[in-house]
């Protein structure tokens, strides 16, 4: 049985594997979407490293079926230019467990699959069969790195499309594809459905897709929802990080029965957030913080309704009731507050739309990603998650190639010392002993937090009293 499944159409695939073998993972390979799913189902691979671009599919489709139908670890791999060319099939790609932009380090990949699996490496003997030297193709598929443990590895793949005959009318064919996250423009969900479709064959691959869109059918989902996701506090921090890191523009929601609430995002900030309960109204927030009367708020909200002004935002600041700093420091708060309440939900749905409705502001508001992403997992995670997450045992370092610094994160003075600590000879148990005064909870959440941002990534596991810590 295989502990790793690679699926690429090229050297870059079998280098990979090669790569896991050389840390002691047992690596299965496969060149297309069909053949990783026919492999997945004989081998049940705890992590598979997909590239986005397959003759067949692509990545996230087979990617979003292995971890529904096995709990595999997915991690996509894909080229630079793909955000600009598909905000959906990026919004899609930030719903799985991890993804790498092309060109990547190869050992930091690695790393990410194994932890995400709960997988230990081990750094194979000399004689490991392993490309010593980069692969020598058309492809040019791998260089050195600064690292002599790492590659750095790149590989442009040609897809090859399969030109379907298109379905008569009111019967449109099924390729049993799930559909991306909704969005505006060429991608969106009312978009025309292109000429070009992908195939796939029967036999496995039949049985799992018939299994998967069942369940959808009973899923019952809400009337308006289109391309919806199950809502935990891991997948909703990482769909914010995915708009940070993809800079993109456009809204988040998140739902629980009845109650929405809603992101605006633009250019990888929260701007702004809305909520159809009374008591999360910024109208509310604004009386409860003594800025404006109960009067006000009826009047506010009649001009929202009635059409006279976009927002209730903007009804404030027409009516003269704060000045915009005031209502600047509001807006924010309102929105961290919203954000990282949803974080409590712990099931629900989530949703993306790409449609720039987040440009309209009053004020200029700046709420970041990382702020949100921090104080909602340490705000809201249980103790069992924290001490998963961050076990006493466990070594963690500051990540090579994180999409953020310790300047985007409010840090208090004794959580920065904390931060700066995990330098990878220290457990986290030798963490809570240096740190007495900060709580073991903010010691384990700031980890789980931080390895949620990619800012930290776990190194080994070992015991305080094997070694001597070190102090700074």
């Amino acid at each position: 049985m295989a502990e790793v499944l690679v699926v690429d159409p090229g050297e870059l695939g079998d280098l990979l594997a090669a790569l896991f073998e050389q840390y002691g993972l047992h690596a299965a390979r496969a060149k297309t979407g069909v053949e990783a799913l026919e492999r997945a189902l004989e081998q049940k691979p705890r992590v598979v490293v997909l590239e986005h671009d397959l003759a067949d599919a692509t990545g996230e489709e087979v990617g979003e079926l292995l971890r529904a139908e096995l709990g595999a670890v997915v991690v996509v791999t894909y080229p630079q230019s793909l955000p600009v060319d598909d905000e959906a099939a990026m919004a899609r790609i930030a719903t799985l467990d991890a993804s790498f932009s092309r060109p990547f380090r190869s050992l930091t990949l690695i790393e990410t699959a194994a932890r995400l699996a709960g997988l230990a490496l081990h750094k194979g003997s000399a004689d490991t069969n392993v490309p010593s030297s980069p692969l020598a193709s058309g492809e040019g598929a791998a260089i050195e790195a600064d690292d002599d443990d790492e590659l750095l590895l790149d590989v442009e793949v040609a897809v090859t499309a399969v030109r379907e005959p298109s379905a008569p009318p009111g019967h449109a064919a099924d390729a049993g594809i799930a559909k991306p996250i909704s969005g505006a423009g060429p991608h969106g969900a009312d978009a025309a459905e292109p000429a070009i479709r992908r195939a796939y064959s029967p036999g496995a691959l039949a049985d799992l897709w018939a299994r998967v869109k069942e369940r959808r059918a009973t899923a019952a989902p809400m009337p308006e929802a289109r391309g919806e996701l199950p809502l935990t506090p891991r997948s909703y921090a990482d769909m914010l990080d995915a708009f940070a890191q993809s800079q993109t523009t456009g809204e988040l929601w998140v739902s629980n029965g009845r109650a929405r609430r809603v992101l605006l995002m633009r250019r990888g900030s929260v701007v702004g957030a809305r909520s159809n309960l009374d008591s999360e109204d910024l109208s509310t927030l604004a009386h409860k913080r003594g800025l404006i009367s109960a009067d006000d708020i009826g009047e506010v909200r009649s001009d929202v309704l009635s059409g006279r002004r976009k927002t209730v935002a903007e009804a404030i600041l027409a009516r003269g009731l704060l000045a915009e700093p005031d209502l600047r420091a509001l807006v924010e708060e309102h929105a961290r507050r919203i954000a990282i309440a949803s974080f409590a939900w712990p099931t629900g749905t989530m949703r993306v739309t790409l449609e720039g409705r987040a440009t309209r502001e009053v004020v200029p508001v700046q709420v970041t990603v990382p702020d949100i992403i921090l104080r909602g997992v340490l705000l809201t995670e249980s103790d069992a998650a924290l001490l998963a997450a961050a076990p006493d045992d466990a070594r963690f370092s500051p990540s090579g190639d994180a999409g953020y610094g310790l300047q985007d994160l409010p840090l208090s003075a004794e959580e920065a010392r904390v931060v700066v600590a995990m330098d990878g000879t220290k457990t986290v148990g030798d963490l809570l002993t240096l740190f007495d005064t900060v709580p073991a909870r903010t010691i384990r959440g700031l980890t789980a937090a931080l390895l949620c941002l990619d800012l930290v990534r776990f190194v080994g596991w070992g015991h305080a009293s094997a070694r001597r810590i070190s102090y700074f």
